[in-house]
């Protein structure tokens, strides 16, 4: 069986300017032709992240 190519995006997220910065990592499967905005479209649909928190 062919292994599934993985696309692993880590996104900085911080509430303001002044509060604390955490990252958060989401794991997609690799599509051709593939590009941040569509990535960032994905996890927007389906913002689950790699440890399956919303």
């Amino acid at each position: 069986m062919a292994e599934t190519k993985k696309v692993v995006i880590k996104v900085k997220r911080q509430a303001g300017p002044q509060e604390p910065s955490r990252w958060e990592e989401f794991s997609l499967n690799w599509r051709p032709s593939m590009n941040v905005i569509i990535c960032l479209r994905d996890i927007a649909e389906n913002p689950v992240t790699s440890a399956g928190k919303n």
